[in-house]
């Protein structure tokens, strides 16, 4: 639909009076005279909110257009501005050029982050400001309720000049409103980078503005020093991009069971103990890990795993460690990843695993096994040995039986009792946690993921 359809369209469900008809006349007869500048009667203030990214604007605007406003002379240099109610209004056209998204670039101004280091301007980015609509955010601080277009699905609010790129610790800083895009429910991918939500109270909002049925959420580059636990709140979340943060532990509690995709490139991680059930993509590039977590190898689903760029020690796996790792579509890890060379290891013992070698630890290594012979004549003395240990051997296995008997009678009135309304499956977990064996009993980060999964099967799900 062209801007002169939408123009129609417009006037249609707003029709305008006389008198509104005159004032606009006037008001355009006014800019005329003016040239670009707008400047009203002396006294005479603007009743919208100042600073403040919307697409109400008295209906000064198209339907959907973004809109900001500004005290009747405050239009910015260069800026194409129209009167209405003693304000200067700019409209913002080119969001409504695309039917499927929705972006906006609040360019960086005179705002510096606590993060931020000397000389990262964002400059050296592609400018896109002619390619999306762009305010500075020296005059935008606030973003109201945003009016999409019923087609658009994917909704882009990005500090600086560019919608897709940053500087680490390079943002923006905006307060949002009570409801934003919160009722725009065909909207499924939003990305808010390059903006500052280091504040719990600002993060909070974020479920309040967005809607809950996202599938893709990017947060990337937005000062975050913790994971997101509101993320809990977009229960269809599929794909959450966290990317250039300043997290440093991703906990247990964290999971999330609907999320496939999670990307935590350039973040401060040294620590990741969360199982997320339905994971096949997991970005940990550029991190401070000296070792592939341990909780990574219950992940069940995953297909793709990203490590470079981390301080990782040894190549040294677990054959079921090693075994996870080949079943991978994509393991991104070489051996110059590793500090320890695996010359080390001995060459029966290592395993390719995509590029990279691994030594497997648990396999019994012949590196030191030079076998001697044994002559005939310590032959004998050899067997005597052999009567007299096997002789204190037998005593103490019938002393140890004894002691073992009386320990094994001490445990059982130890052993815990459940009741009947005590869950079958915690019932198996805590016997397998009591077992004898001790490679019989689960390791923690195991059993802390099979205690979400009982939690939420009987309570409320995440």
């Amino acid at each position: 639909m062209d801007r002169g359809a939408r123009r129609t369209r417009r006037r249609q469900q707003n029709p305008r009076t006389p008198s509104t008809l005159k004032a606009g006349v006037a008001a355009a007869l006014l800019l005329l005279i003016q040239g670009s500048g707008v400047n009203l009667v002396a006294g005479q203030s603007c009743g919208l909110a100042a600073s403040t990214l919307s697409t109400s604007c008295e209906d000064a605007c198209f339907q959907y257009e973004p809109c900001l406003a500004y005290s009747a002379s405050g239009c910015p240099s260069g800026a194409t501005c129209v009167t209405a109610d003693q304000c200067a209004i700019q409209c913002f056209s080119k969001p409504l050029d695309d039917t499927d998204s929705f972006t906006f670039l609040v360019e960086f101004g005179s705002y510096d982050s606590s993060k931020e280091l000397g000389g990262s301007t964002g400059s050296s980015l592609q400018d896109e400001t002619d390619t999306y609509a762009a305010a500075s955010n020296d005059a935008v601080s606030n973003i109201s309720t945003i009016e999409l277009q019923p087609t658009v699905t994917s909704f882009v609010l990005a500090g600086g000049s560019n919608a897709n790129s940053s500087v680490k610790g390079k943002v923006a800083k905006v307060v949002f409103g009570s409801d934003v895009i919160s009722t725009q429910s065909n909207v499924s991918n939003v990305a808010v980078r390059n903006l500052d939500l280091s504040t719990d109270a600002t993060l909070q909002q974020l479920p309040v503005v967005l809607p809950t049925a996202l599938q893709k959420l990017s947060l990337a580059n937005t000062l975050l020093s913790a994971f997101p636990t509101l993320v809990a709140n977009f229960t269809s979340l599929q794909t959450l991009d966290l990317a250039k943060n300043y997290i440093t532990e991703i906990a247990a509690t964290a999971a999330l069971n609907s999320l496939v995709h999670l990307f935590f490139l350039n973040n401060e991680l040294s620590s990741f103990r969360a199982v997320f059930p339905s994971l096949e993509t997991l970005d940990l590039s550029t991190n401070n890990f000296t070792a592939i977590p341990a909780s990574i190898f219950i992940h069940d689903s995953l297909k793709e795993l990203r490590m470079k760029g981390n301080p990782l020690e040894s190549p040294w796996f677990t054959k079921v460690e090693a075994d996870f790792l080949v079943q991978l579509s994509t393991l991104d890890l070489e051996n110059s990843d590793f500090s320890k060379p695996i010359d080390s290891c001995n060459t029966a013992n290592r395993l390719t695993v995509h590029s990279l070698t691994v030594c497997i630890s648990d396999t019994a290594s012949d590196d030191d096994s030079d076998s001697d012979e044994v002559s005939p004549s310590s032959s004998s003395s050899t067997s005597n040995v052999l009567v007299i240990v096997g002789a204190i051997v037998g005593g103490l296995l019938v002393l140890g039986g004894v002691v073992f008997a009386g320990i094994w009678l001490y445990r059982m009135r130890l052993r815990p009792r459940f009741g009947a309304s005590c869950p079958p499956e915690l019932r198996m977990l805590a016997e397998r946690c009591l077992a004898q064996d001790p490679e019989e009993r689960p390791p923690a980060h195991v059993v802390a993921y099979e205690l979400r999964v009982i939690q939420r099967s009987h309570y409320t799900l995440l």
